[in-house]
């Protein structure tokens, strides 16, 4: 084989491996592993606690204000290389309410939208996490 042929494979390969890395793990792609821990809402003392993660979306969590609300479904959503979280409650005052957050890198955050179903009003909401 002349050398032009061997540099075309060569490169040719180099692209094929880096192209299938992506695609196996996008770049930036956030650790769900991240989530696990106690979050507490920035304007509040209410706290998120996320203390088990399942590969198939599901999340262990618990939900104080400051006493104990029950956390009805609680899961995320690892969409490319961004992390959403969903927590529903559903105890006295709290009929369906719902957390929507994702999770800011950057910022270390949980940042989204807070339903009150009992009040029927969405609040925009950002939790940080206290046990670093």
């Amino acid at each position: 084989m002349n050398k032009i042929k061997i540099q075309t494979i060569a490169y040719l390969s180099i692209i094929i491996i880096g192209a299938a890395l992506c695609k196996a793990a996008p770049l930036n792609a956030a650790d769900p592993q991240k989530l696990i821990g106690k979050w507490r809402r920035i304007d509040n003392n209410y706290v998120i606690d996320i203390y088990k993660i399942d590969k198939n979306g599901q999340l262990d969590a618990g939900y104080y204000n400051p006493n104990p609300i029950n956390v009805n479904r609680a899961l995320f959503i690892q969409d490319s290389n961004k992390l959403k979280v969903f927590i529903e409650l559903v105890d006295e005052g709290y009929p369906g309410s719902a957390y929507t957050l994702n999770y800011d890198p950057e910022e270390d955050a949980l940042v989204g939208n807070y339903f009150h179903a009992g009040m029927n009003r969405n609040y925009n909401v950002m939790f940080l996490q206290i046990n670093k």
